[in-house]
């Protein structure tokens, strides 16, 4: 006779069957139908609470092209980024449920050859990454053509994390709610090797969540994988900025940037076994887009108001228009859950405002400490250029007497402040930052340790007009040949500081007013 679940009459011919007359008998009988029936409205009742609001089966975090960051350079409108961030956010995740982290691209360092003084510096912030991952519970990383470089080989091959190394290696996780493949792709020649190893895995495992850490580029990617159909997602190699996802025969491309500026989420939804998944970001990428069409609008106005402030017509239209797209945002109604499998997107940006890994932060500081000792490990080991005595670099306070409302105006600049805030941050001895926040490091007629750094603080004078001194024997000596010395800086030089990646906002017209005044008023040239 079949038991089933929840039936009063079933419990009854159990007990005539089992012929409990005996009152202790009885009672026996009627406590496991207790129990049964308990369990069986329970299990009913967990069945229709995932009917209607589905828990997700996993998440997925990932990281792409860190590039060596533990924290962002403080000298963007809005700085992302910050390993002590991005730990939080992680350890947070992994308390409301499974978590697989991955990491894709150069991870380690920044570029392939380092000055023989920065190598301390670097492979400690290389030690902070790779032990702050590895502690988060990583489970896949891809290390970059950089890392790969032969000038880090003894290094990288010291750290235990979990590298896919050669083009098709795969690693299989079988702790989740579906067997999960983390494949590598290094090269753009050889599809047919990535689609015999998956189809020898769909093999082994019918129902396989395949994932692709790929460092192609975006467009590689997409010509590589539009005849793979046997993968759910793509990471692909991070740029500047993160792509919006795109989907590749089944599966959908993604990445998170660089630089550690921001790390995507996905809450992956499985509700049937084809594997086919939606997208959803309940709205982000249309969010985004609305905001980044806000923030061009209101740039447009301000340009208009200043420039051309009689141009009321235009600039009421845009304003018009401006308002439309902020009330858009006002009554955005987010989409209705996809009733099949999908994955919920989330692109998280790291701010000054998120909350941070005490432990992490704890490494930080201790690693910010150790900066000027670990940069005079090799203070005598001169990468510098050798230059005649007649090119050197003097700092700002020799073109006083000659230029002293010049200097005055120089003084009231950020300019002129540029090493201290370093030395607020306890960076004045990290010598990725030194450069942009001084005078002529390692260039030659400069200095080349940071002991040496002295009246060269600050970006200076001959930070835009170069060395001083050649500047000085050419007034002495009377003479015209000053091609060392620029008089008129164009906007290349300051450029060499104010990047993409550290002065997002940098625009030569608008910056270049800040620092003219009395005695510094030369006329812009085109």
């Amino acid at each position: 006779m079949t038991l089933k679940c929840c039936s009063v009459m079933s419990c009854s011919v159990i007990a005539i069957k089992m012929r409990c007359y005996h009152i202790k008998y009885l009672q026996m009988v009627l406590f496991f139908w207790f129990i049964l029936n308990v369990a069986c409205h329970a299990k009913n009742k967990t069945k229709n609470n995932i009917e209607q609001s589905s828990p997700s089966s996993f998440s997925i975090v990932l990281t792409t092209q860190v590039k060596g960051s533990l924290e962002p350079c403080g000298c963007t409108s809005h700085p992302l980024g910050g390993l002590s961030k991005f730990a939080f956010f992680v350890e947070q995740k992994k308390k409301q449920g499974p978590v697989l982290l991955l990491n894709n691209g150069d991870f380690l360092f920044e570029k392939e050859i380092l000055h023989t003084d920065e190598i301390p510096q670097q492979q400690q912030k290389a030690n902070i990454l790779a032990n702050t991952y590895q502690s988060l519970g990583v489970f896949a990383q891809l290390p970059g053509a950089i890392d790969r470089a032969q000038n880090h080989q003894t290094f990288f091959k010291t750290l235990k994390n979990p590298w896919l190394l050669n083009h098709a290696d795969t690693k299989l996780a079988f702790n989740f709610s579906i067997p999960i493949a983390v494949i590598a792709v290094t090269q753009a020649q050889d599809q047919d090797r990535i689609k015999a190893r998956i189809q020898a895995l769909k093999q082994q495992h019918a129902s396989l969540f395949v994932i692709a850490l790929s460092l192609l580029n975006w467009e590689q990617n997409q010509a590589f994988f539009g005849s793979i159909p046997d993968l759910q997602l793509i990471v692909s190699k991070g740029d500047i900025q993160p792509h919006t996802p795109i989907k590749i025969a089944n599966a959908w491309m993604l990445d998170a940037g660089e630089q550690g500026q921001y790390a995507v989420n996905l809450d992956v939804f499985i509700k049937n076994q084809d594997l086919k998944f939606e997208l959803d970001d309940q709205g982000e990428q249309e969010r985004n887009a609305t905001l980044r069409l806000i923030k061009a609008l209101e740039q447009e106005i301000a340009q208009l108001e200043k420039q051309d402030p009689k141009n009321t017509n235009t600039i009421s239209l845009k304003q018009h228009v401006l308002e439309q797209y902020k009330q858009s945002l006002q009554t955005f109604k987010i989409k209705k859950e996809p009733t099949g499998n999908y994955l919920n997107y989330h692109l998280i940006p790291f701010s000054k405002q998120d909350k941070e890994s005490q432990n992490i932060n704890q490494s930080m500081r201790e690693y910010n400490r150790m900066l000027c000792q670990l940069a005079s490990l090799f203070e005598n080991t001169k990468d510098c250029q050798t230059t005649p005595i007649d090119t050197r670099y003097l700092g700002s306070s020799s073109c006083q007497n000659c230029h002293p409302k010049a200097y005055e105006t120089w003084q009231k600049t950020k300019h002129a402040h540029a090493f201290n805030t370093l030395q607020q941050k306890e960076k004045q001895c990290d010598l990725s930052c030194i450069g942009c926040h001084s005078i002529g490091f390692k260039k030659p007629g400069g200095f080349c340790s940071v002991s040496q750094v002295g009246t060269l603080k600050d970006v200076g004078c001959e930070s835009c007009h170069g060395p001083g001194e050649v500047h000085l024997n050419v007034l002495k000596n009377k003479s015209k040949d000053d091609l060392l010395f620029i008089r008129r800086p164009q906007v290349q030089v300051c450029q060499q500081c104010h990047t993409k990646e550290h002065s997002d906002l940098f625009n030569f017209n608008h910056y270049l007013p800040r620092i003219l005044g009395p005695g510094h008023e030369q006329k812009q040239v085109p």
